[in-house]
C-alpha cells in the first residue's frame, strides 16, 4: 500500500507503522497543525483509542485541527451515547 501511495503522492512523506502500538518514531518528534484519521479508529479497542488520543496530544500545536471520519460501531463507548 505504501508503494501505491508513493506513486500517487511522490512529494509526500509517508511512514508505515501499526498505530495500535503508538505513533511511529518519526512522527513523535514533530508538531502538527492538523491530524486526519479516516476509517481507522474503529479497528482499535476502547483502551487503545485512549492511548492513541494521548499520543496525539503529545504532537499537536496549540491551534490544531482534528478530522476524524468513522463508521458506526457497536463498542461500549458508542452504545453509551445512543
Amino acid at each position: 500500500m505504501i508503494g501505491l501511495a508513493k506513486k500517487k503522492m511522490p512529494k509526500a512523506e509517508l511512514f508505515q507503522g501499526d498505530f495500535s502500538k503508538g505513533l511511529v518514531d518519526e512522527l513523535e518528534h514533530t508538531r502538527y497543525d492538523a491530524i486526519i484519521a479516516t476509517y481507522s479508529l474503529h479497528h482499535l479497542s476502547d483502551e487503545q483509542k485512549i492511548i492513541y488520543f494521548y499520543d496525539i496530544l503529545k504532537v499537536y500545536t496549540a491551534e490544531v485541527i482534528l478530522f476524524f471520519l468513522e463508521t458506526g460501531s457497536n463498542n461500549d463507548i458508542t452504545k453509551k451515547y445512543r
